[in-house]
């Protein structure tokens, strides 16, 4: 029977987001975990089997987030390319260190960080991934339905919902081998030049 949530959960989730975010999941062992919690693994195995079961908790608050983000940049967005724009350079600042460190994308640092054969994990961490793809993709859609984004026949919603993935995680890695700042509007202009080359137009 699972243990009534005291608070003491809350805290032992935001200590292993933190320390896995900012020292890697093989880096991050769950003594580390239950002394930044205030606790010890008695209190953390009350709520938790594993530290997998906490990694996986880790990455469902983590695409959470992301979701919420992608979401919010729609409603907020003129087009399809204005949503692009909005999405690298809230990254770009995240990478200029306007809210604290930034170390990239926390899901993509965590499929890096963890073993290839660990296929269970490989796989979670492959659902979350192609939950944010069906989130641009319906986004793209609705903006297909609204007439902002007109149609053509060589490129479709999901191959452009990948652009953006391939992109946006592209520009995210580029900045951390250079430290270039313009990674992301470099991948602003790519985005619209794909558009460009596939012969979408916005309608305005």
């Amino acid at each position: 029977m699972a243990r009534p949530k005291s608070g003491l959960d809350r805290r032992i989730l935001q200590a292993a987001d933190r320390l896995f975010y900012a020292h890697g999941y093989p880096n991050t062992g769950i003594q580390q975990i239950v002394s930044e919690a205030g606790t010890n693994r008695p209190g953390l195995y009350s709520y938790f089997d594993s530290k997998d079961d906490l990694a996986r908790r880790y990455l469902e608050a983590r695409n959470v987030v992301r979701t919420e983000e992608i979401a919010e940049l729609g409603r907020q967005a003129a087009d399809v390319p204005d949503f692009f724009r909005r999405w690298m350079d809230n990254t770009r600042g995240l990478a200029a260190g306007k809210t604290g460190p930034y170390k990239g994308c926390a899901v993509a640092n965590f499929a890096l960080q963890t073993d290839s054969a660990d296929e269970e994990m490989q796989a979670y961490i492959q659902k979350a991934g192609r939950r944010w793809e069906s989130q641009l993709v319906a986004y793209i859609r609705s903006e297909l339905r609204a007439g902002r984004f007109a149609p053509d026949n060589t490129a479709g919603a999901a191959s452009i919902a990948r652009r953006m993935l391939i992109l946006y995680q592209g520009a995210i890695t580029m900045w951390k081998l250079t430290g270039r700042l313009a990674c992301f509007e470099e991948a602003c202009e790519l985005f619209e030049l794909s558009l460009q080359s596939a012969g979408r137009t916005e309608v305005r």
